[in-house]
């Protein structure tokens, strides 16, 4: 099976910044990787003009001695020219990648005879890889693969492994990324997704694709684009046709070291993306635009010099409120809230926002609830709320008489008791599901419980109970935040005594801890995008917020005098985005930071917020433009980034879990 193959896309690796706006930042996306340097081309077409005179001669030696039939039968087309020996994309160079990288790494030792390749060919510096594949090398033509654009542990030799000296007397350990990085594993990364997903890649993309995957690959095309490699190694090989054992187990060793060709999937040019929308912008369009990056570049030189967005420029900030790239946010409107609310639960249909006091969850797979909506949208705005809201339950904890409660959301009073084992001595401290899936309750001894949970509408809770399993045991104090992360299948437990844990929930299954110190925890929250985790912890006056990666891996800690309450994450694409933290305080200010560096990007201030303690927000997922956020004083506010009229939405519908 072929791996996953992704281009080389940065060419600079010696600028100490990267300009995502210049062409010379990038490779020539028209040209296979071993060419890059025009200077090589010619010895390529040399390669394979003398392997097509030796074909013509050795066929007409055979025709010769009578040797035709034979000729055809057993060598056929497979000893047609190339011009590289090698490919682009084989098991050799996946593991060469992931050497550092269980379990890649034991596939590397059997691959290698049980020992690690020697130093100076082992992936030891980006900028020499590159430099081996475009330039330099006459045998060593590597692409990507899919790593280098999501995960950066690959970069890094965190299982110490020794893999020896090179011959300038330096150890190889981890992977020399360029300084516009920082030299800075995951901050190369997120340049790479960047360069990857800039107006100059998505312009000239088709051109790598018709290589790869499209008419280029073979054929009088692929003879004009430099782009023929060894015939065993193209889709549909005829195997069958050797009779001799001997070479047929070559061309096996063939197939199997030197790589395949992915299979052939466009015969005509792969079209461009289609520019056609961003030529007809109208005159106003262009000047709000020249307005916004002229407020961009006034917001960029601000930014602190040792931060990486000073290194890595051109970059695109994204579609959401507050974003760089989007108009400065305004402060629109208030609400009153019925009840104290301590979440939200918002959909990305935009249809309702639900606002929950303390102690209280939904319970719903939103993706039926977005079909219930979709099924009702040429009915009244009020059925189609009440039918959407059929699919959701509510549940709540910590009631005076220590019973767990829910009801369906279409039912106004009436609560019922849900029965699940309660205990006055292990009080349920807080509970988060996983659709209608997995039910985690965490207690004040430390134990998570964990109940098995479907939908029923047919009876007057709304779910029913299924299995209790095992709990979790890890923590040795109460639990003070749990928080569940649908996307990377993850669920993220904090405690009073400072230790994170991490769950896998598709395996109900220990993964990790971190624990920095023994601050306790009191609000924790993960990225849907990356995984990464922010959470909140105290000390006498001082107030922490710490970011990790999904894997545990400390990225970086701020203190505030300040109280800081409660975080979000933006959830815009990667790539496309620098996705933000924001953080509430005490004093009604949110902060938005880089998630690549936790860079304070942007405070919003508004007047109607000041001295107002925010204790919960969130960021509408239908269009990512409006930001809400709830005080202490029960007063729910809106702030929005309006690019014009014509393209404002439907203000949801605000709904209070009383």
């Amino acid at each position: 099976m072929q791996y996953p193959v992704y281009p080389y896309i940065v060419a600079s690796y010696d600028n100490p910044i990267l300009d995502l706006r210049s062409s010379s930042s990038y490779r020539n996306l028209s040209k296979p990787i071993a060419i890059q340097n025009v200077d090589k081309e010619d010895n390529f077409i040399e390669v394979y003009n003398a392997l097509e005179e030796a074909q013509n001669a050795a066929l007409l030696q055979r025709q010769v001695n009578g040797e035709q039939n034979t000729t055809s039968s057993i060598f056929g087309h497979q000893s047609s020219p190339y011009h590289y020996a090698s490919l682009y994309s084989n098991s050799g160079v996946v593991l060469h990648y992931l050497v550092r990288l269980l379990p890649y790494t034991r596939m590397f030792l059997d691959y290698q005879d049980r020992n690690f390749d020697c130093a100076d060919r082992t992936f030891h510096d980006v900028k020499t890889s590159y430099w081996l594949s475009s330039f330099e090398s006459t045998s060593d033509f590597k692409e990507l693969i899919p790593e280098f654009y999501y995960v950066h542990e690959f970069l890094v030799n965190k299982q110490n492994f020794y893999f020896g000296n090179r011959q300038n007397g330096m150890q190889v350990s981890d992977v020399t990324v360029p300084t516009w990085s920082k030299r800075n594993a995951r901050l190369f990364v997120c340049g790479l997704r960047q360069a990857l997903e800039s107006d100059y890649v998505t312009n000239r993309l088709h051109q790598w694709i018709d290589l790869i995957f499209g008419f280029k690959q073979a054929g009088k095309a692929g003879l004009d684009a430099i782009n023929i490699y060894h015939a065993a190694c193209y889709y549909g090989f005829p195997v069958e046709n050797i009779n001799d054992k001997l070479i047929l187990d070559a061309y096996y060793g063939i197939i199997r070291t030197y790589g395949q060709v992915p299979k052939q999937l466009f015969l005509q040019p792969h079209p461009p993306v289609n520019s056609n929308s961003s030529s007809s912008s109208s005159s106003s369009n262009s000047n709000a635009n020249d307005k916004r990056n002229s407020e961009r570049s006034v917001f960029e030189s601000k930014l602190p010099a040792e931060s990486i967005h000073r290194q890595i420029i051109g970059i695109r900030w994204g579609d959401f409120v507050g974003s760089y790239d989007m108009p400065s946010p305004d402060y629109i409107k208030s609400h009153e809230c019925l009840v104290q609310v301590s979440s939200f639960v918002v959909l990305k249909s935009n249809s309702y926002i639900l606002c929950l006091p303390p102690s209280s969850i939904i319970v719903h797979n939103e993706q039926i609830s977005n079909e219930s909506i979709n099924e009702q949208n040429n009915s009244a705005q009020s059925n189609s709320l009440t039918n959407s809201l059929d699919a959701m339950v509510a549940l709540k904890w910590n009631t005076s008489d220590g019973i767990v409660r829910c009801r369906q959301l279409k039912q106004i009073k009436n609560w019922h008791n849900f029965l699940v084992p309660i205990d006055d001595q292990d009080k349920i401290t807080c509970c988060v599901s996983i659709d209608y899936r997995l039910l985690f309750m965490g207690k004040t001894s430390g134990l998570i419980e964990i109940y098995r949970i479907q939908r029923n509408k047919n009876i007057s809770t709304g779910m029913e109970l299924i299995k209790r399993y095992l709990p979790f045991i890890a923590h040795r104090s109460p639990i003070t935040c749990l928080h569940a992360n649908r996307q990377f299948s993850l669920l993220i437990s904090a405690s009073a005594d400072g230790m994170l844990t991490l769950w896998d929930t598709n395996r109900l299954s220990y993964v990790r801890t971190y624990k920095q110190d023994n601050q306790t925890i009191y609000h924790l929250t993960s990225s849907e995008t990356t995984g990464d985790i922010a959470y909140l912890s105290s000390s006498g006056s001082q107030w922490h917020l710490s970011y990790l990666t999904c894997n545990c891996e400390l990225i970086r800690c701020l203190t505030f005098s300040e109280q800081l309450n409660c975080l979000c994450f933006t959830s815009a694409p990667e790539g496309t985005c620098v996705n933000v933290l924001l953080g509430g305080f005490e004093n009604g200010i949110i902060s938005m930071w880089s998630t690549w560096d936790l860079t304070l990007l942007r405070q919003l201030d508004f007047p109607s917020l000041k001295s107002r303690a925010i204790v919960a927000m969130c960021i509408s997922k239908y269009d990512r433009r409006r930001l809400y956020v709830v005080d202490r004083d029960r007063q729910l506010h809106t702030i929005e980034s309006r690019l014009s009229s014509s393209t404002s939405t439907v203000q949801p519908t605000i709904l209070f879990l009383s």
